[in-house]
C-alpha cells in the first residue's frame, strides 16, 4: 500500500477506486510515470470490463461522475477505446522512495470472469 502514497497508504481517505484515484486525485499524475498513456489505457481497459454490464446504475454513477469531473476521463471515455487488460511495466516516481518499476501480472479466476487478480511485482532486472 506504499506504493500508491497519497491513496492506498492512508492519505486517500477510505477511497479505494483506481479509476477516481487516476482522473480526480492530482497526486497520480507525478506517482505514474506516463500519467496520460496509463490513464487512458486504465479507461480503455474499464470500457472493455463492463461492456456487459452498461444498465448497472452503479457503473452509471461512477462513470458520470467521472465525466463530469475529469475533461481527461471524458475524453478518454468518448473516444470509445476499448482495450482488453494487459501486463508489463509499470513505473513511478514515488515521493519518498524515488523511481521504482514493477512488472504488472494480472490473472483471470476461473469460474469468475468478472473478477481478475492484478499484481505489481518488483522489476528484478539490470
Amino acid at each position: 500500500m506504499r506504493l500508491f502514497a497519497g491513496w492506498l497508504d492512508g492519505g486517500g481517505g477510505e477511497e479505494r477506486n483506481l479509476l477516481r484515484f487516476l482522473f480526480l486525485r492530482p497526486q497520480s499524475r507525478t506517482l505514474i510515470c506516463g500519467w496520460e498513456e496509463r490513464a487512458l489505457r486504465v479507461a480503455a481497459e474499464f470500457r472493455a470490463a463492463t461492456t456487459g454490464h452498461i444498465d448497472d446504475p452503479a457503473l452509471g454513477r461512477l462513470v458520470d461522475e467521472l465525466h463530469r469531473e475529469s475533461a481527461e476521463f471524458a475524453r478518454f471515455w468518448d473516444a470509445q477505446v476499448v482495450l482488453k487488460a494487459e501486463g508489463g511495466e509499470r513505473t513511478f516516481s514515488h515521493p519518498r522512495d524515488g523511481f521504482l518499476r514493477y512488472q504488472q501480472v494480472s490473472l483471470t479466476l476461473t469460474g469468475w470472469p468478472d473478477f481478475r487478480l492484478t499484481m505489481l511485482l518488483p522489476d528484478l532486472g539490470p
